[in-house]
């Protein structure tokens, strides 16, 4: 099989195609039995190159017959390749008990060339919510084309105008989703993400395990209706 390759349309909902689910491959559900539908757990057979150099955590990922527990939520697309749609890890479950894959939403929010990153919440929470950081380049040549003034981030971010340009990119994406996968409520950072304030990895990525630490504001203004 080949490398991972970014996926066709709809670009959003996908992190990356990875071929087909051959022989080496299986796909399984949450409540363990193996299945060929969407949304599945995938596991690949183990190989000295799929171990981790922590063989206590390789180990730990193993299955009986040497099976690798990837950790990966899947789709299993009409041509039957395998695309990556979340980590397992990363599933937001709603106080209603649905199961949400975040990253699809904050890929679909970032289609928009106003939107930078986005980060959905929601666990244990009866609606979606999102933490926007957009884009200071692209929304400040959008300000200045309004005549807007503004002088860093945080005073463009905060600016009436631009909650408003946030809301159309939402309210477009939400479209795109299921109900239960609409954003109803967002809030939109002070400060751009960074990695010496221990929000980003070194790969760029949002350190989840931050969120309500970090984002304790944001997270007040978009579920401060609940009480």
């Amino acid at each position: 099989m080949g490398s991972p390759r970014a996926a066709a349309s709809p670009s959003s909902r996908l992190k990356a195609i990875i071929g087909s689910a051959a022989a080496a491959y299986r796909c399984r559900r949450p409540n363990g039995s193996v299945t060929p539908t969407a949304r599945s757990c995938c596991a690949t057979r183990a190989s000295s190159r799929a171990t981790s150099s922590d063989e206590n955590a390789s180990t730990a990922s193993l299955e009986q017959g040497g099976w690798l527990r990837t950790g990966d939520i899947i789709e299993i697309l009409d041509n039957g390749e395998i695309a990556v749609v979340d980590r397992k890890k990363a599933i937001i479950i709603t106080a209603g008990g649905k199961n949400i894959a975040p990253s699809e939403i904050e890929n679909a929010l970032k289609d928009s060339e106003f939107i930078k990153e986005a980060i959905v919440v929601g666990e244990a929470k009866k609606y979606l919510g999102a933490i926007i950081q957009v884009d200071y380049d692209n929304v400040g040549r959008w300000a200045r084309d309004r005549a807007l003034a503004y002088t860093n981030y945080k005073s463009l971010s905060q600016l009436p105008e631009v909650n408003e340009l946030v809301e159309r990119v939402v309210n477009e994406t939400n479209k795109r989703f299921a109900r239960v996968e609409n954003i109803r409520r967002f809030a939109i950072l002070e400060k751009e993400l960074d990695h010496d304030d221990g929000e980003l990895t070194a790969t760029q990525k949002v350190r989840r395990a931050m969120i309500e630490k970090k984002f304790a504001r944001e997270l007040a203004i978009i579920y401060r209706a609940e009480g």
